[in-house]
């Protein structure tokens, strides 16, 4: 039988101290939001769901499908990159993938992951993050101004949780301090259509006067108007010409007299 002053403690407890890493709310963001330092469509979220206690995986092949790491991104998965990697992990698991699969990573436990983790966002890195007891989830981004950070839980249906700072730290301490960071250059930023033709901002800015070296126009002196009459063409009368035949002359002919010279006839 359950004492009932156990149950009154640990509901006071929870009153005053809070859930441990209960997110403050479900932040309806894009995925394509400049806050977030992670940029991956939630449909292809969704491929990254934890199956089978495989949390660590699924967040580093988060990380990996936005910076376009593919030994990372197939983590769960058997490719050319090596066979499926699955189930629990800790520090030293994945320093051993990693190296095995030839990439780069901090591999960060301890009290400096704050510092890391602030670190990759602001630098458009998303990090897999020590997040709830015993889970690992994905840091997508942490806005400095509102000291929010934005975060995506594999275990569920992997849309951006919004923490302040007490939730999360509750939410980090609860699994330990320890995060995942790839050492590569961030994907780039999704590309923002600029309405140029609405007089949106553009470079270079456009000039508010013309520039001076453009030639004057110098108006054209008036011409004068000349009228002329018309020309009316009148048509050649057909006037026969006389024709006068030229006069007859006849030649007299003139006989040969070489006898030779007259034509015989050709013998057949």
């Amino acid at each position: 039988m359950i004492q009932l002053p156990r149950i009154i403690a640990a509901v006071l407890a929870l009153l005053l101290c809070g859930v441990p890493g209960h997110a403050q709310e479900t932040a309806e963001l894009r995925w394509d939001d400049p806050e977030l330092a992670l940029h991956v469509p939630q449909e292809i979220l969704q491929k990254f769901r934890n199956p089978d206690g495989s949390c660590v995986q699924c967040s580093n092949s988060m990380t990996g499908t936005d910076q376009n790491i593919g030994s990372f991104a197939y983590l769960l998965f058997k490719s050319d990159f090596g066979p499926s990697v699955r189930g629990g992990s800790n520090p030293s698991r994945v320093a051993a993938y990693a190296k095995e699969r030839g990439v780069k990573i901090y591999n960060v436990t301890g009290e400096p992951t704050w510092e890391w983790m602030k670190w990759a966002c602001a630098n458009g890195r998303g990090c897999a993050i020590g997040a709830g007891e015993s889970h690992f989830q994905t840091l997508v981004g942490y806005n400095p101004t509102k000291k929010c950070y934005y975060v995506v839980n594999n275990n569920g249906d992997q849309r951006i949780q919004r923490y302040d700072e007490q939730a999360f730290r509750r939410l980090h301490l609860a699994s330990g301090p320890w995060c995942v960071i790839l050492d590569y250059p961030p994907a780039p930023a999704p590309p923002e259509i600029v309405e140029w033709w609405n007089d949106a901002p553009c470079w270079p800015p456009r000039p508010a006067i013309q520039p001076p070296y453009q030639p004057a126009q110098r108006p054209r002196p008036a011409q004068p108007v000349v009228v002329r009459p018309p020309v009316v063409i009148q048509p050649m009368p057909l006037t026969p010409l006389p024709f006068t035949p030229p006069p007859f002359v006849q030649v007299p002919l003139r006989e040969s007299e070489d006898e030779n010279s007259k034509a015989k006839p050709i013998a057949n």
